[in-house]
């Protein structure tokens, strides 16, 4: 009697095995999609912690500065007062998938006192939301009555 051997797979178990490996990859696509924003966020919250802790610093060393808070951007500016368009203005666009959400500065401006390091004309809160344009999680970053500044 003579046996038949077969090498290979067939079509459908071909078929199978391609469709089971296009959802595992669909499935983890998406995770590290939402896991990049994530990050994405995070490095911008903490750009924007970093430019209030310098504004705080170089206050506290006697330059007048301040951020002003738009919807997609804020400014670094010297002076008593945000001007727009003063070519001493430092401004820094978000990124176009994200937004301020929320800003709850007096006039959207964050001073700090020169002596104290406190922020100036505090509110409760006091704080920025930064959100992404399109659904997902968000980043406030908010200063307290005694100018520590923090990320939640």
């Amino acid at each position: 009697m003579l046996y038949v051997t077969r090498k290979g797979f067939s079509l459908i178990e071909l078929l199978v095995v391609m469709g089971m490996m296009s959802i595992l990859l669909s499935i983890g696509g998406l995770s590290l999609g939402s896991m990049r924003n994530d990050t994405k966020l995070d490095l911008v919250s903490s750009e924007i912690r970093s430019e209030l802790l310098r504004i705080q610093i170089e206050k506290t060393n006697g330059k007048n500065v301040g951020i002003f808070f738009d919807t997609d951007r804020y400014v670094y500016f010297m002076g008593d007062s945000y001007t727009e368009g003063d070519p001493t203005n430092e401004e820094t666009n978000l990124p176009s998938n994200m937004v301020f959400s929320e800003r709850t500065f007096l006039n959207n401006i964050a001073r700090f006192d020169n002596v104290t390091g406190y922020l100036k004309t505090y509110i409760l809160p006091s704080h920025v939301i930064l959100s992404p344009t399109v659904g997902g999680e968000t980043r406030t970053i908010s200063v307290n009555e005694w100018g520590m500044i923090e990320i939640n």
